[in-house]
């Protein structure tokens, strides 16, 4: 019974993991506030100092940004595609993040799925960019 309970809970557990910890709802426009005409700057600012190797991108793509709702707080999502070298020089491979443009606050939301919500067009302006 006992081992019947705890490979339950540990099931439970392991499907609440790999559905991620961020809940993400689409909202309107209204709801996110101010449309971010500048969104590719505020990302290509984001890039230059959070990425290992900003001037190394390459297969880089972006969306327009899209209003989300990430547990509560509101804003735009931009989806970014990137191929970056990591610390020993070699390519990581196409990695996806959301980035969320919440006012004048920039992070990454840690979610990489966003990819399937489609969009997506390239931005070769980024690539190698100094």
């Amino acid at each position: 019974m006992e081992a019947r309970y705890i490979a339950t809970l540990s099931a439970a557990c392991a499907a609440f993991l790999a559905t991620g910890c961020a809940v993400t709802t689409q909202i309107t426009r209204e709801e996110a506030g101010p449309y971010p005409e500048n969104y590719k700057e505020i990302i290509a600012s984001y890039i230059k100092s959070s990425f290992k190797d900003p001037y190394s991108l390459k297969d880089v793509m972006i969306s327009k940004p899209m209003p989300y709702k990430i547990l509560h707080r509101a804003g735009y999502v931009v989806c970014l595609q990137t191929n970056a070298k990591n610390s020993y020089g070699g390519y990581v491979g196409i990695s996806h993040n959301e980035i969320m443009i919440e006012g004048q606050k920039v992070w990454g939301t840690g979610n990489d799925y966003c990819y399937q919500r489609g969009g997506l067009e390239p931005w070769p302006e980024m690539e190698g960019k100094k």
